[in-house]
């Protein structure tokens, strides 16, 4: 008889066992990722190279989640976290991590995502941009507040740990955290989601959002990183010298504004859904004084846009869609058209490789081929496992 194996069928077997284990590197997802005979087994606040006795405490289809009980032996990057609350508050999920280590951890997650979306294409990805700051770097974020307290949720759940401090924020934003918000009685609602964000003039401020809502005003939240990507999107670009310019996903103008600088005789579009971002962006252009037929903004989705507006060989493409990417009917216009230049922004190196290898294939069955010019990542969030990469890529139609 054959001995059992953790197999599909059988994802009971590990499940309340205490086991040891070795951390051998970090999943996309934060946590570590250990073996345990055939069984991958994901582990919260761990770190390369950990020895750990942790319990599994439930089962997926093809994996485990497990909790550290002790550190038998810790990895030759495990740190002390300077945060109180790092390994119960879902925030960080790699204080634990020295900080060289998070970005070899980064630059290995990208080539290995993409590598497995994109077999035998060449990826030439350039070393990953550190954030000028490891600590004290976010402009904006989203806590909860419960009574006059601040909060985050806990690890994968929604458990709200209140804090005190948080020293990812700028300074102006900690005193949030240090006085609390004080808000009017809100009858029934005994939670609150809020946005902590710095002003133009650099001042603390907050506003209360809505649960149901996503943050309809996106900015980047690592601004002195966002200022090295803006500046490696601008550089990307001009030695294409594209007569016309579109932004799709634009937001408020974040990319849109800088490629209207650095391309003065060509037509930059943005393209965005969100009429708010869209109004905020033309209040700005007329401020410039920018003639609309070099720069101008569509308040509508880039799948209505394409329906109207068909990129051709001068055309340059930037897009910068939000964490789960782009449409297919985006990626098949792109195929079917003449563009030769495009510059993708992505959050997500998953989402990044899917929307790639869909392009890949819509290219292909068209008689084109895709080329990987070069790959930029960026530490735009240190103690987490987000980051945001830049892919050039061109498109030979012969």
């Amino acid at each position: 008889m054959s001995k059992p194996s953790v197999a599909r069928d059988s994802s009971e077997s590990l499940l309340h066992h205490e086991l040891e284990v070795t951390i051998e590197k970090m999943a996309i997802t934060g946590e570590g990722v250990a073996r345990h005979q055939t069984a991958v087994i994901f582990v919260p606040w761990a770190c390369p190279g950990d020895r750990l006795k942790i319990r599994i405490d439930f089962a997926k289809k093809n994996h485990y989640h497990g909790r550290i009980l002790e550190i038998i032996q810790p990895g030759p990057s495990r740190v002390q976290p300077p945060c109180e609350y790092a390994g119960r508050c879902g925030g960080c999920s790699w204080q634990q991590i020295s900080r060289e280590q998070q970005l070899l951890e980064k630059e290995s997650l990208v080539r290995e995502i993409l590598e497995k979306f994109l077999p035998g294409m060449d990826l030439l990805l350039n070393p990953i941009i550190p954030s000028p700051k490891a600590f004290g770097y976010r402009s904006r974020i989203q806590p909860r507040l419960q009574g006059s307290e601040l909060g985050f949720y806990g690890w994968k759940s929604h458990t709200l740990i209140p804090v005190k401090d948080c020293l990812l924020v700028e300074e102006p934003l900690r005193n949030f955290f240090r006085e609390g918000v004080h808000l009017p009685r809100r009858d029934g609602k005994a939670e609150i989601k809020v946005e902590l964000y710095l002003t133009q003039e650099g001042t603390g401020a907050y506003r209360v959002l809505a649960d149901e809502v996503e943050d309809q005003l996106f900015s980047q939240v690592n601004r002195l990183q966002n200022d090295d990507l803006i500046s490696t999107v601008t550089q990307w670009s001009q030695k294409h010298k594209p007569a016309i310019v579109f932004d799709f996903y634009s937001g408020a103008g974040n990319f849109t504004f800088p490629l209207s600088a650095a391309h003065k005789s060509a037509q930059v579009v943005g393209v965005e859904s969100n009429a708010e971002l869209v109004r905020l962006a033309r209040k700005r252009s007329e401020q410039q004084k920018t003639p609309a037929k070099f720069l101008e903004f569509y308040a509508t989705s880039s799948d209505i846009f394409l329906r109207r507006f068909i990129p051709d060989e001068k055309t340059l493409v930037v897009l910068d869609p939000p964490r789960g990417g782009t449409s297919e009917f985006v990626l098949k216009s792109f195929a079917a058209s003449g563009l030769k230049h495009l510059i993708y922004v992505s959050c997500n190196p998953v989402s990044l490789g899917r929307d790639l290898s869909f392009l890949k294939a819509a290219l292909a069955s068209r008689g084109k081929k895709l080329k990987i010019e070069q790959i930029q990542s960026f530490e735009m969030f240190p103690q987490t496992n987000h980051l945001e990469t830049l892919v050039e890529l061109s498109i030979d139609s012969h």
